[in-house]
């Protein structure tokens, strides 16, 4: 072994002596240097933020009520002092979204300067609001010695109370950015350790670009000498003099070669994760694990680089090959994603729906189709409708299956930052003798995100704003009066929604479920749980909530007589009916949850995840189901229909499985189109075996958190949504693959070549 070593050692040493390598040590060092300064410090929370405000037309309408009363109110206060421009903007109406988002925005930063001010608190003006115990607690320091960000969290407490319906409450700290003594931006309203998440999204775009590309392409540009030197006449003369074999040289020589890569992997690596660790008392000793991943990465190039050199001895054509190999990789994967993206994901399936005999599937653009004989079936088409381009085309909640008019029921949501596009707020219906044409019904709610069918048929509508109830005609369109081009909307008559449970303020809704055996319906924003229960009239009152310091991202569901809230750790969380909280279920996925269901009898939980698999839970055995389900990796729908489930997978296959007999028993697969084709029995296989160094990036996301849950929500309004099919170790064991098989032939190629 004694020659193998001196190999190693003398590549490193090679390694070391090189100008690069020193030059990258100190463009290392000073970008450390450069983050040592940055820091964050923990402040009460005041910041107001867009997301804080429930009811923001309530709120206008009661600062400007106030301020034309003489009593004195929190609204009076703020009136006050509001400057004479933003008064006028408050007091004109308009119908403009646009006008009306950016007169609100004033009113939003008035607001954020009022609550740092020393004199906002007016003892008259607030004696009638009921302070929660923090703001007492604070006010009993005396104001005047309070520090700055104290006083403001007191004032934003004051806004709390004196709105209780238009202002949500804020957790009990901010984090604010600083570098050196300077604070960078507004304030962050979360929690400090809600920061780690961002922070581990941060460090893998930089390390993606920072080791994933500019430290190979150094690394191979500094080591790409050191095969073709040590196989020139010569060199190689001498070592083969020695007791070596011909492959351990060239094993021994690659290793010491990764000796670049690894130095300043773990430099570079390790400093950031002393610097968390001093500076933001972030020890996430998985960053360390991103050492072996990079230099995993390197050594695939450098695999292809060293059987280039082997071949051709020149250091150039080594270099280029392995640009070569990096563009071929590059444009594979790129183009893979890009047929997903721009020809296939569109007709993905997301929703399954059994419509008796009928089935139904909704694809991400919101296109509804049926099962017709042989082939999907376009339905649910309005006549003239002209769609927006689809990546801003709104999309589709539900539909749901009413079986007592044989139609279904849905409504459209627009994508995430936009306001509601083409009948965003209209019921739209579907019936079965009409071939399910789309017609538009009665307007829904304000903040509508779900629909559900009670226990005795009745049409529910889950929003932001509690429970309501349709009652008359479903189908009646309501009527306005054209003044000079202004229309103006009359009460409706015939039918409509009317609230059937107290009216609550929540945040946008992440998920929604309703118990179909006692009708329980339960809505989650992330900050807080609540249920309803529902009395002989089929009313609806609140019983319980359940409110949570951090915001977590999840999906409910109803059955059993249990609640189940599914986290974007994989865990599950069991509640009772009164929120009792029970086991917690672990999955065994580490990723975030797209959709829940419970069978309609309560003995089943299905949850699709983000990675496009799904996990079968019986409730009753109160353990994971032993049925095998095909296509696990690319579903992306489940639903239920008596004892049966429905899954969709292979973008437009939907499968049935009988869960009394434990068995798949039918499949529905309409004909597939050519791109399709070409990419699943050309594209994709080739991808598949293909070496994909590009998707580590995945792993080290995975390896830093445990998850593959983003930062945020997972659905938008309940809309159609599709998994992504994240694959975490797929990539570590194709570009193992690969680079086993290019150092063996390498090895073949040094024993046999005669140098």
């Amino acid at each position: 072994m004694r020659p193998y070593w001196a190999i190693i050692r003398d590549s490193f040493h090679e390694a070391l002596v090189s100008r690069v390598l020193w030059i990258l040590l100190l463009l290392t060092t000073l970008f450390l240097l450069a983050l040592v300064p940055l820091g964050f410090m923990e402040q009460a929370a005041s910041f107001l933020r867009d997301d804080d405000f429930l009811n923001r037309d309530k709120l206008v309408e009661k600062i400007v009520a106030a301020g034309k009363s003489s009593q004195p109110s929190p609204g009076l206060r703020i009136w006050e002092l509001l400057d004479d421009s933003t008064r006028q903007s408050l007091e004109r109406e308009t119908k403009d979204r646009f006008e009306s988002r950016m007169r609100f925005g004033n009113l939003v930063e008035a607001l954020q300067k009022m609550i740092v001010r020393r004199d906002f608190y007016r003892e008259s003006d607030f004696d009638k609001s009921k302070l929660p115990a923090s703001a007492r607690t604070l006010y009993a320091k005396g104001l005047a010695k309070l520090p700055d960000d104290e006083l403001a969290r007191f004032n934003r407490l004051l806004l709390e109370a004196a709105f209780p319906d238009e202002i949500a409450p804020s957790g009990p700290k901010q984090v604010q950015v600083t570098y050196f003594n300077w604070e960078l931006g507004l304030p962050l309203p979360v929690d400090p350790s809600q920061m780690f998440p961002a922070i581990n999204q941060v460090l893998v775009v930089a390390l993606s670009y920072l080791m994933g590309v500019a430290g190979v392409f150094v690394a191979v540009l500094v080591t790409a000498s050191m095969i073709p030197q040590t196989f020139e006449a010569g060199s190689v003369d001498l070592l083969l003099s020695k007791p070596v074999f011909r492959s351990a040289l060239f094993l021994a020589k690659f290793v010491g070669g990764c000796a670049f890569i690894a130095i300043n992997a773990a430099y570079f690596i390790g400093g950031l994760w002393l610097i968390l660790g001093l500076r933001f008392g972030f020890w996430n000793q998985r960053l360390l694990l991103a050492i072996p991943l990079y230099l995993f990465l390197f050594a695939i190039y450098y695999a292809v680089s060293a059987l280039a050199g082997v071949l051709w001895r020149n250091a150039i054509v080594s270099v280029v090959l392995t640009v070569v190999f990096w563009l071929v990789c590059w444009t594979l994967g790129t183009a893979t994603q890009l047929v997903e993206a721009l020809s296939l994901n569109g007709r993905r399936f997301v929703t399954v729906v059994p419509a008796g005999e009928t089935l139904i599937a909704v694809n991400t653009q919101g296109e509804v189709y049926r099962w017709d004989e042989s082939e999907w079936q376009k339905i649910f088409v309005a006549r003239g409708e002209n769609q927006m381009p689809f990546m801003l085309a709104s999309r589709l909640a539900g539909p749901v299956y009413d079986a007592s008019g044989e139609r279904i029921l849905s409504f459209k949501t627009g994508p995430p930052g936009f306001s509601p596009l083409q009948a965003a707020n209209k019921l739209l219906i579907g019936k079965r003798q009409d071939d399910w044409r789309r017609a538009e019904g009665v307007n829904l709610p304000d903040g509508a995100h779900a629909l559900l069918l009670g226990p005795a048929g009745e049409v529910l509508i889950a929003s932001s704003q509690g429970v309501s109830r349709l009652e008359g005609d479903s189908e009646a369109k309501q009527q306005d009066i054209n003044v000079f081009g202004l229309h103006i909307p009359l009460p409706e008559k015939g039918g409509r929604f009317v609230s059937v449970g107290p009216r609550v303020q929540l945040r946008p809704l992440q998920s929604a479920a309703m118990d179909p055996q006692t009708g329980v319906i339960a809505l989650f924003d992330g900050h807080r749980l609540l249920l309803f229960a529902r009395d002989d009239k089929g009313n609806y009152q609140q019983s319980k909530v359940l409110s949570f310091e951090t915001r977590k991202p999840g999906e409910v569901a109803l059955g059993g007589g249990k609640l189940f809230l599914a986290l974007a750790d994989g865990e599950i969380q069991t509640y009772d009916l009164d929120l009792k909280p029970g086991e917690v279920i672990s999955t065994g996925v580490s990723s975030a949850p797209e959709q829940a269901v419970v069978s309609p009898d309560g003995r089943y939980l299905a949850i699709v995840f983000r990675n496009a698999n799904l996990w079968l839970y019986d409730i009753s055995q109160q353990r994971p189901s032993t049925l095998s389900i095909a296509g696990q990796g690319d579903i992306s729908a489940v639903a239920f229909a008596a004892d049966k489930m429905f899954t969709a997978d292979r973008l437009t296959r939907i499968s049935q499985y009988d869960l009394a007999k434990d068995e798949l028993n039918r499949t529905w697969q309409g004909d597939m189109p050519l791109a399709e084709k070409i990419y699943r029995y050309a594209l994709h296989p080739l991808y598949t075996v293909f070496p994909k160094p590009g998707q580590l990036n995945t792993t080290v996301m995975y390896v830093l958190t445990s998850s593959d849950a983003p930062i945020g929500g997972a659905r938008f309004n309940n809309q159609s949504v599709a998994p992504l099919k994240v694959d975490i170790w797929g990539p570590v064991w194709s570009n193992l693959a690969f680079l086993a098989v290019v150092l063996v032939i390498t090895c073949i190629v040094v024993a046999r070549k005669d140098f």
